[in-house]
């Protein structure tokens, strides 16, 4: 299935799901997910070694997202020009594409055997699926023999999350947090404590319930101000913070005997239920416009970026976009409340770095771009210019230079705390959805935020049908 290497453009190649079943069925590939499996190399790739004399041609690199323009640029421009005299002899490639993921590019680059040599992937998607195709290669071989990109350097559990059957498949710079932003004003005002880390979902929820207000002043009526915001989805990391998994069965590439979905169980239903409430019950919450239907947040004005919720549940990248735009009161971020005050904290996080794709050529440069992009002291230049966080790299976390920038949290050890106590929970669909097509199996889930169903009539026939489906997939066994 050797085809000539061609280099993505991506003016030019819009890919849909639909055109890619269609695509592999033209390049002879019969089934896709197997036709893919069936590429690439099956053992481990030894790295020849990084020596900046020895390395020469092209290296292209894909990222997801729009092209970088002003500072970003400018910074994106430095890297390629510190990577070209390091590597005289290697051109670098850098290649956005907004619909990379969307419309999974990379397993059809993977089909037309012209995969990059790296691209960047994120742990809740490409990583398991492409691991499963043994279209990402483990990176270990490379970082045991790199003098630049240490373990030590990072944070045990960010390695953990992007580790699989305890091989590592990307370097993870980029980490996300789930976490708790209050308006400290609100809280003044109400005269209560601002939340801390000692705090679980019992402490929070009669906060919750102070800081909602009615026109009226009494229990019921039209609010004037929620409690929170929050997006449809946080059951996933309320069931998180106490260690429930929707997926039973571990994190990593097993055979389908192993995974059971948990929608159906008992403790899963109570988490659903839990934030059904938040809406239908105590009238303490309302959804935020990323969260789908219902989206009122923004429609109402009622949001916490306006002062009119007065904590929001959301990830840590929001905490850039409020340092830009709020102006009007005080706030503040921490991780989310406990799960269980007897029990260590879990913290739900996600992450992306960059990984290296099987089947392409001059992958040792590959590495190289990685090893440099990787590299603390570079990569610190950009993180005292442009912020953000938090990122997988202790070396940049704790330093002075990230310690000092004036986005919160205004206690850094926030995000430190989390890093230590992070655990990534798939999301079932993507970890199954090359073991079994589970996308016929529906579920009016919508219809728990709308009050319209409650979570055990939901979800306990959700979860058995997809626990049936798997066990016919897995021969009845």
């Amino acid at each position: 299935m050797a085809r000539p290497v061609v280099q993505p453009d991506t003016r030019q190649v819009h890919w849909s799901r639909r055109r890619l079943g269609r695509d592999a069925a033209a390049l002879g590939l019969g089934s896709f997910p197997a036709a893919l499996a069936a590429c690439g190399p099956l053992g481990p790739v030894q790295p020849k070694g990084a020596d900046p004399s020895s390395l020469s041609g092209e290296v292209t690199v894909m990222h997801a997202g729009n092209a970088p323009t002003g500072d970003s640029e400018r910074r994106w421009n430095r890297l390629k020009g510190v990577f070209q005299e390091r590597y005289p002899k290697l051109s670098l490639n850098l290649v956005w594409d907004p619909r990379l993921y969307a419309d999974r590019k990379l397993e059809v680059l993977m089909a037309a055997d012209s995969v990059p040599p790296v691209a960047a992937l994120r742990r809740q998607a490409e990583i398991p699926r492409l691991a499963f195709l043994k279209g990402a290669l483990p990176l270990d071989p490379y970082v045991n023999k790199s003098t630049i990109v240490k373990r030590s350097d990072y944070y045990e559990k960010a390695l953990a999350g992007h580790t699989l059957d305890g091989k590592l498949y990307v370097i993870p710079h980029d980490m996300t947090l789930f976490a708790l932003f209050y308006n400290k004003d609100l809280f003044a005002q109400q005269g209560l404590k601002p939340p801390d880390h000692t705090w679980d979902y019992d402490d929070w929820q009669q906060a919750a319930g102070r800081l909602t207000k009615t026109a009226s002043g009494g229990a019921s009526g039209p609010r004037t101000q929620f409690g929170v915001e929050m997006p449809t989805w946080w059951a996933i990391h309320y069931l998180g913070a106490k260690g429930i998994d929707l997926l039973d069965g571990g994190v990593g590439i097993k055979p389908p005997p192993q995974w059971q979905v948990t929608y159906d169980k008992a403790d899963t239903i109570a988490g659903y239920k839990w934030q059904q409430d938040q809406w239908c019950r105590y009238g303490s919450a309302i959804p935020s416009a990323d969260a789908g239907d219902p989206a009122m947040a923004a429609e109402e004005q009622m949001t916490f970026e306006r002062g009119k919720a007065a904590m929001r549940f959301v990830d840590s990248s929001a905490a850039t976009g409020f340092h830009e735009r709020i102006k009007d009161f005080k706030w503040d971020v921490l991780l989310p409340p406990l799960g269980d005050k007897k029990k260590p904290r879990v913290t739900t996080m996600i992450g992306r770095g960059y990984g290296l794709m099987s089947g392409a050529k001059n992958l040792d440069a590959g590495w190289a771009f990685i090893e440099l992009y990787n590299d603390p002291k570079r990569f610190l230049q950009d993180v005292v210019e442009a912020g953000g966080g938090p990122y997988g790299s202790r070396a940049i976390m704790e330093s002075k230079e990230y310690r000092a920038s004036p986005v919160p949290p205004i206690d850094k050890n926030v995000w430190v705390e989390g890093l230590k106590t992070a655990r990534f929970f798939p999301e079932p669909g993507w970890e199954l959805s090359l073991i079994a097509d589970t996308s016929a199996i529906t579920a009016p889930i919508g219809d728990i935020w709308k009050c319209k169903e409650s979570p055990e009539a939901v979800l306990r026939p959700y979860g058995q049908q997809i626990n049936k489906l798997l066990k016919e997939k897995a021969g009845g066994r």
